[in-house]
């Protein structure tokens, strides 16, 4: 009788310990072309050497605009940061009222560090970006979940040329 019961109790510990698991996603930060203020688009290539995406022939003074999305998939959206060299570019992003009332106390919109509230998986931001000196730059997008393959960190270099 032992010999049929230890089976089945075993199989029953086993399937109710997977009911209380919580599935871990990679986040992602998608990214779309960026347009000039001319109406050009600047696609960007990934370089298999650096690991990196490069945009080419950026023009000192022009305005490009873009849209970036911060993805934790299934899992909580705790943050979404971009970073870049302030000496190189300036940048920022539009953001709605519906988006800055959504966001935490601690975010700082100016730096571009965004911290969201539980139970969100998505932030979308149209950004600018004026470059200001020429030089190749990082920009950098990272994204925070918790995850435990958190965070992910995206980088275009900019290749800023003067006119």
């Amino acid at each position: 009788m032992m010999k049929r019961i230890f089976p089945v109790l075993l199989l029953v510990v086993l399937f109710s310990s997977c009911l209380n698991t919580q599935s871990h996603y990679t986040p992602q930060v998608s990214m779309s072309t960026f347009t000039s203020s001319s109406g050009d688009s600047l696609t960007y290539r990934f370089d298999e050497l650096s690991g990196l995406y490069n945009v080419d022939s950026v023009h000192v003074g022009d305005t490009l605009t873009a849209a970036v999305g911060f993805a934790s998939l299934g899992n909580n959206l705790i943050s979404a940061h971009i970073k870049w060299d302030t000496a190189y570019m300036n940048v920022r992003a539009i953001l709605s009222g519906q988006i800055t009332s959504l966001l935490l106390p601690q975010s700082d919109t100016v730096a571009l560090d965004l911290y969201c509230p539980m139970g969100y998986n998505y932030l979308g931001l149209p950004i600018v970006v004026v470059p200001k000196k020429a030089g190749s730059t990082p920009l950098k997008f990272t994204v925070v979940s918790d995850s435990k393959y958190s965070p992910t960190e995206e980088v275009l270099i900019m290749n800023i040329v003067s006119r």
